[in-house]
C-alpha cells in the first residue's frame, strides 16, 4: 500500500550498522539496506513541487518517496553512523531516466576523513539493488569531474564480504540467456518474440514498485529483445499505473503491456482502445493515433 509507514525499517538499518568494517563499507550497507526499503514516487509531480512527505516527529515515513526525500533519509543515516564520514544533499542536472519526474535531481555526495568523495544517487539504483542486479551509482559517477570513483569490482568485493548478493549478481544470468537467444535462428518474427518475451519473463522479479518494475523490465528488454520497441505509459483515474509496448520489425507489430501484479503480458490495440474508453488515460498523441488507425 501507498501509506506503508516504513519508519521502524529505516531505524533497523540505522541501528544495526556494522562496526567492524571499513567507513566505506558501513556507507555500502547502509545503501543496499535502504535500497531494498523504498519505491520512487510515481505519482509525485500530482502532489506539487512543495511536497516532501517526510515527518520524523510524526514518526512517518511512506515507501514511496521522491528523490529529495530518498537522499535526505540517507544523507541523515549516513551523517550519524561514523564521524569520519560526511555526507551532503547535490543536485544533479540533465538526468535522463523516464518516469523520474523532478525537474533537477538531488543526490548524495559522501565525503570520508581520508578526502575521498563519492556521487551516490540511492534513487536511480532502486530498481538494480531489489532485482539483485549491479549497482551503477553508487561512487560509480562524477558531477563536477573532481569526485573519486569506486568501480564495479570494488563494488563486487564488498557485496561478497558483507553477505548483500547471494551467489551472484542478477547480471549474470541475464547474460547467459542473452548468448543463448543469440545461437538461436526462427521462422518468424513471432516465434522470435515469443521465445524472447518467454525468457524475460523467467528472469522477472516481484517489485513493490511499478517504476523499478518497469525500469527493470526495459533492462531485460535492452539485453534481450532483439526488435524495435515503442513505449507508452497509461494511468488510471485511482492512480495506478502501466506501461504499453509495441514491439515491431518492417512488417510485423505485437503489443505488451507491463503490470506489477500481472508481469508482461500480450494485448491487442482493440484491448488498449477499450482500456482509454474505462478509467485510463495517456499523454502519448502517438499512442492515441496508433489507437485510432486500428478502429
Amino acid at each position: 500500500m501507498i501509506n506503508e509507514n516504513v519508519i521502524d525499517e529505516i531505524n533497523l538499518v540505522a541501528l544495526n550498522v556494522p562496526d567492524n568494517i571499513t567507513p566505506l563499507e558501513k556507507v555500502r550497507w547502509v545503501y543496499i539496506k535502504l535500497g531494498n526499503i523504498f519505491c520512487y514516487d510515481y505519482n509525485y509531480l500530482d502532489k506539487g513541487k512543495d511536497y516532501y512527505g517526510i515527518n520524523y516527529e510524526d514518526n512517518y515515513i511512506g515507501r514511496y518517496q521522491s528523490c529529495i526525500e530518498i537522499s535526505n533519509i540517507f544523507n541523515y543515516i549516513i551523517n550519524n553512523i561514523d564521524p569520519n564520514i560526511k555526507s551532503e544533499l547535490i543536485e544533479r542536472e540533465n538526468v535522463k531516466i523516464r518516469g523520474i519526474g523532478e525537474e533537477k535531481h538531488i543526490c548524495n555526495l559522501v565525503t570520508f576523513n581520508s578526502g575521498e568523495k563519492y556521487v551516490m544517487d540511492l534513487t536511480l539504483d532502486l530498481y538494480l539493488i531489489q532485482s539483485g542486479c549491479r549497482t551503477r551509482e553508487f561512487g560509480f559517477t562524477t558531477i563536477n569531474g573532481d569526485e573519486d570513483i569506486i568501480s564495479l569490482y570494488e563494488c563486487r568485493e564488498m557485496d561478497e564480504k558483507l553477505g548483500l548478493i547471494n551467489k551472484e549478481y542478477k547480471d549474470y544470468e541475464i547474460d547467459r540467456y542473452e548468448e543463448e537467444l543469440n545461437k538461436k535462428s526462427y521462422s518468424s518474427f513471432d516465434e522470435m518474440i515469443n521465445e524472447e518475451i518467454t525468457t524475460i519473463n523467467k528472469l522477472m522479479v516481484s517489485f513493490k514498485g511499478y517504476q523499478e518494475g518497469k525500469n527493470y523490465l526495459n533492462k531485460l528488454f535492452s539485453k534481450l529483445l532483439k526488435c524495435n520497441r515503442k513505449e507508452f505509459n497509461l494511468k488510471h483515474s485511482n492512480g495506478k499505473m502501466i506501461s504499453c509496448y509495441l514491439l515491431t520489425n518492417d512488417e510485423e507489430e505485437l503489443w505488451f503491456i507491463y503490470d506489477g501484479n500481472l508481469g508482461l503480458v500480450k494485448t491487442t490495440p482493440e484491448t488498449i482502445d477499450n482500456m482509454l474508453n474505462n478509467g485510463w488515460r495517456t499523454k502519448s498523441t502517438s499512442l492515441e493515433e496508433i489507437i485510432e488507425r486500428t478502429r
